[in-house]
């Protein structure tokens, strides 16, 4: 079937009922999850709804401007979890996966509200009551702009930033292939708002610690290869991360440095979470479908930036993708 804005037009009625409503996106929210959620909070707010977005971390620097006015609020069980059992809608944007919500899953699992997925990735859960899912979009923050259009809300500026730094993430600086003529029609409408490209750029990517230089640099020294430079990874030991600060920088930089090499289709970033878990953030150029590689481990994304959490130790995750993406290659 094909995806129409008209699919939004379901919830008018669930709005229309409602009273109280929650946001929620992944652990460790990223722009496109931050950025949804606080577009989607003032929308609510639009229609009259008690709204409230609720994250799992603290936000990273780069993204504390997007919720100028507390948006985004660090979840606290003692205060917010009677909130979420009682709500009368849960959304979660950007992610369908319950176990991905961290400390929120247990309120989340036991609200009586009626439960709402808007994403744009291939992964659904059944836990979800009404799933709008459009793979074709840029980005949730794409879907969340049709979602305000379509349901009669009034974009403001805080708005219009939240989105458009949404896509600018997901679509790596409209440069990933589900950049369209669309896309830069909608994104116009965004910088008539007072979107200043410049500003969202250098709080993207001039907000960096210098715990987290220190960190890519030595992560960019493990970097590995086979399959005749096809294939780079790197793994990044718990040890590695809290000598270079707090152990809360993010390596994922490492990837984009990865795919820029000459003749590197794929790229690997293994990150061991502790007690036995390893992150993986995986990347490719796009005759190569690295979401195949993450559902197998119970993770998803897009085709050619996927991610999953595996239930091994650093060393034996590394070798058993490292193994399964040679394979892939060589098929």
């Amino acid at each position: 079937m094909t995806w129409t804005r008209s699919a939004y037009r379901c919830l008018q009625p669930l709005l229309e009922e409602a009273r109280t409503a929650v946001l929620l996106t992944h652990v460790h929210p990223d722009a496109d999850g931050v950025g949804s959620g606080v577009a989607m909070q003032r929308f609510l707010r639009q229609k009259g709804l008690d709204a409230r977005f609720f994250i799992t971390h603290e936000l990273h620097p780069g993204l504390r401007f997007l919720s100028p006015g507390g948006e985004a609020q660090v979840f606290d069980s003692k205060t917010m979890s009677e909130f979420i059992r009682n709500a009368d809608l849960i959304f979660t944007l950007d992610n369908s996966s319950v176990e991905r919500m961290g400390p929120l899953q247990d309120d989340v699992r036991a609200s009586r509200a009626t439960r709402i997925c808007i994403d744009h990735h291939l992964v659904r859960e059944e836990f979800w009551q009404v799933n709008l899912i459009h793979m074709e979009a840029s980005a949730t923050g794409e879907m969340i702009l049709d979602c305000v259009d379509e349901l009669g809300g009034t974009l403001d500026f805080v708005m219009a930033q939240a989105i458009y730094t949404a896509i600018w993430s997901d679509t790596g600086g409209f440069r990933f292939p589900k950049t369209s003529a669309h896309l830069h029609r909608q994104v116009a409408r965004l910088l008539d708002l007072g979107v200043k490209p410049g500003v969202i750029y250098q709080e993207l990517n001039e907000r960096y610690r210098p715990g987290a230089i220190r960190l890519m640099a030595e992560s960019l020294l493990r970097l590995q290869f086979s399959v005749k430079g096809r294939l780079a990874w790197v793994s990044v030991p718990r040890d590695l991360m809290n000598s270079c600060g707090d152990g809360l920088e993010d390596p994922s930089n490492v990837l984009n440095h990865m795919l820029a090499i000459d003749g590197v289709e794929i790229g690997l970033l293994l990150r061991e979470e502790g007690d036995g878990v390893t992150k993986i953030s995986l990347r490719s150029k796009p005759q190569h479908d690295v979401n195949a590689l993450a559902l197998v481990h119970g993770g998803g994304g897009h085709r050619n930036a996927a991610g999953a959490v595996i239930q091994l130790p650093l060393e034996d995750c590394t070798r058993r993708l490292v193994a399964e993406a040679e394979a892939a290659l060589a098929g």
